[in-house]
C-alpha cells in the first residue's frame, strides 16, 4: 500500500469493530502512546484505553505494538492487518491474568506512519509557528528516540532547526544574548555544531559592534576564546581576500565557508575585537603608542604594519612638543630611536631640546649655563658645544672659578687673558665632519660643500638673513606640511665659506 492509500485509510477512519454494540456511546477513552502506557497500564486494570503504536505483528487474533510490554488480544477473528500498515490506533479493556498483561481489542484503527504524520503536521504549521515547530521536533524526537528511529530523529532535527532559524531572524542585527541562547538551545537538541558555531559568530560580531567600553569588548574576547575553535591562533599566512569578504559582510562570508575557511574566520574575529580594544586605549595624540604598539605584537601579530605606524606617530608626535619634555621624557625618546634603528634621530631631537634650553636662558644665569654645558657632555657627547656655551659664560663671569674648572676639564688654557682650545680640537673637529659625511648627517662646523654632501641632496628651502658684518642661512629638509629638519649655517665678513652653527627641527606655518 502506498502513502496515498494509507493516508486515505486514516481519512475515512476504517475502523474495525468488534464486539460490543454500545462502543459509540462509550465515554472518551484515555489515549496513550506505547511509551505513555507502558509507565501506566497496571493502574488502568478494568477499564477501557487507547493504545497508539508501531505494529509489531498482527494476526486475527492478536496484534503486537513495538517496544509495548502488554499484549493486545481478540476474542473474536479479526481481518488481519496489511503488511503494508505500519501504525495503529487499538481501542480495548486492560485484563490482568495470572502474572502478566492483556488488553482485549474492541476498535482497531490504521494511522499513517511516523514520517507521513510528521509531513502532515508540517504542512499543516504555519511557517512562523515557532513553538508548533519545536513540538514537532519534540515528538518527532521522542518517536526516534523510542523506536530507535534514525529517520525520525533526523526530522526532529529538522523540525528544531526550523524554529531556531524563525528566532535567529527577530535577534538579527539587535539581541547577541539571545543569539547566544540559541547556540546553546542548539547544542542541547543535537544540531550541528557548525549551526551553533555560526550563531556565536554572529552573537560576537554584534557585540564587537554594539560594545561601549573596552569591559565589553574584554567579556566578547573572553568568550569567543572559549567558543570559537582556532580564535586564540595566529594566522600563519595573511588571508587578504578572505579579510576583505569578512569586513564587506560577515554573517554572509562565515554561512559561505568551508570548515577550514571558518577557523580563519575565528581569528580574524578574534583580531578584530583585540584591536579595537586596544584602539580604545590609544591616546589620540598616540602618547600611548609604543605600549599599544607592544601590545599589538604580542596578542595579534597579524597587526605588525599597524603598530609600527603607531610606533611612528608615537615617535612624531612626542618630538613635536620636545620644547615640553623633561630630560626623563627626551631620554626616553632617544631610546625609542634607537629602539627603532634611527639613533640619528634620536640625537637630533636631544639636541633641539638642548638648542630650546639654550634660546630660552637668561644671559645671566650663569648657573644655567653650566647645567646646559654638562648636558651637552652627558647627553650627545658633545664637548665642543659645552665649551662654547662655558666660554660664553666666562666672558659675562670673568674670574669665576667654577666656569674656569669646567673649561680647564675640557682641556682648555688661560692665555694672556683668552682662552685658548685644547691641542687636536680642530683634528678632532674634522674627524667627526668626515664621520658625519659619511653617515648622511650634518654635524656643527661643516662647510657648506660639505653640508651638500653628507645630505645627498639640495634644502627643500633656503632662508637667508643678513645683519651688521653676519650672513645667517637656514636650510630646511624634509616635507614642508611637518615638521623639517634645519640648518642654520653662518658666515662672517672675510669668512670664505659659511659653517654650520646649530641643527634643529622646526615646523613652519603654511
Amino acid at each position: 500500500m502506498n502513502v496515498r492509500q494509507v493516508i486515505t485509510s486514516a481519512a475515512i477512519c476504517c475502523c474495525l469493530l468488534i464486539g460490543t454494540a454500545n462502543i459509540a456511546t462509550a465515554a472518551p477513552l484515555r489515549s496513550f502512546t506505547v511509551q505513555q502506557f507502558n509507565k501506566v497500564f497496571e493502574k488502568f486494570v478494568g477499564l477501557d484505553v487507547r493504545v497508539i503504536g508501531r505494529k509489531s505483528l498482527a494476526s486475527t487474533r492478536e496484534i503486537g505494538l513495538l517496544h509495548c510490554e502488554v499484549r493486545f488480544k481478540s476474542k473474536r477473528l479479526m481481518e488481519k492487518l496489511s503488511r503494508d500498515v505500519a501504525k495503529v490506533q487499538i481501542d480495548g479493556r486492560v485484563v490482568r491474568e495470572r502474572n502478566h498483561y492483556v488488553v482485549y481489542i474492541s476498535a482497531v484503527k490504521t494511522l499513517p506512519s511516523d514520517e507521513e504524520e510528521f509531513q502532515l503536521r508540517k504542512r499543516s504549521l504555519k511557517e512562523k509557528s515557532l513553538e508548533g515547530w519545536y513540538e514537532l521536533g519534540d515528538w518527532a524526537t521522542g518517536q526516534g528516540t523510542f523506536y530507535q528511529d534514525d529517520k525520525m530523529s533526523i526530522l526532529g532535527r529538522e523540525a528544531y532547526a526550523q524554529g531556531i532559524t524563525i528566532e535567529r531572524a527577530a535577534a538579527r542585527g539587535k539581541d547577541a544574548v539571545r543569539l547566544k541562547k540559541l547556540a546553546a538551545k542548539a547544542e542541547s537538541y543535537g544540531l550541528s555544531t557548525a549551526l551553533r558555531e555560526n550563531l556565536l559568530f554572529e552573537a560576537f560580531v554584534l557585540m564587537r559592534d554594539q560594545a561601549n567600553s573596552v569591559a565589553d569588548l574584554g567579556v566578547a574576547i573572553s568568550e569567543a576564546a572559549t567558543e570559537l575553535p582556532g580564535s586564540e591562533i595566529p594566522l600563519r599566512q595573511p588571508q587578504p581576500k578572505l579579510r576583505k569578504q569578512y569586513k564587506a559582510d560577515p554573517r554572509t562570508t562565515y554561512e559561505g565557508a568551508s570548515a577550514t575557511q571558518r577557523t580563519l574566520l575565528h581569528r580574524i574575529l578574534m583580531s578584530d575585537l583585540i584591536l579595537a580594544r586596544l584602539q580604545d586605549q590609544l591616546d589620540k595624540n598616540f602618547e600611548n603608542g609604543f605600549q599599544i604598539a607592544d601590545l599589538i605584537d604580542r596578542e595579534i601579530p597579524e597587526f605588525r604594519d599597524l603598530a609600527q605606524e603607531y610606533r611612528d606617530q608615537s615617535l612624531k608626535a612626542r618630538t613635536e612638543q620636545v620644547a615640553t619634555l623633561s630630560r626623563a621624557d627626551i631620554l626616553d625618546l632617544q631610546k625609542h630611536y634607537d629602539d627603532e634603528q634611527q639613533p640619528d634621530k634620536g640625537r637630533e631631537v636631544v639636541e633641539a631640546w638642548l638648542e630650546h634650553r639654550r634660546n630660552r636662558l637668561d644671559e645671566q644665569d650663569t648657573e644655567g649655563l653650566l647645567n646646559l654645558s654638562e648636558e651637552y657632555v652627558t647627553m650627545l657627547n658633545r664637548p665642543e658645544r659645552a665649551s662654547d656655551l662655558l666660554l660664553t659664560a666666562a666672558e659675562r663671569n670673568p674670574g669665576n672659578e667654577r666656569i674656569e674648572a669646567k673649561l680647564g676639564r675640557l682641556g682648555y688654557q688661560r692665555h694672556n687673558g683668552k682662552w685658548r682650545a685644547p691641542r687636536g680640537r680642530d683634528d678632532q673637529d674634522e674627524s667627526d665632519i668626515e664621520r658625519a659625511m659619511r653617515e648622511g648627517r650634518p654635524v656643527l662646523k661643516m662647510t657648506a660643500t660639505q653640508l651638500r654632501k653628507a645630505m645627498a641632496s639640495e634644502p627643500a628651502k633656503i632662508l637667508r638673513i643678513a645683519s651688521q658684518g653676519q650672513v645667517d642661512e637656514f636650510w630646511l629638509y624634509g616635507d614642508s606640511t611637518g615638521s623639517q629638519l634645519a640648518v642654520r649655517l653662518s658666515r662672517r665678513d672675510g669668512s670664505p665659506e659659511a659653517k654650520v652653527t646649530a641643527i634643529g627641527q622646526v615646523k613652519l606655518n603654511p
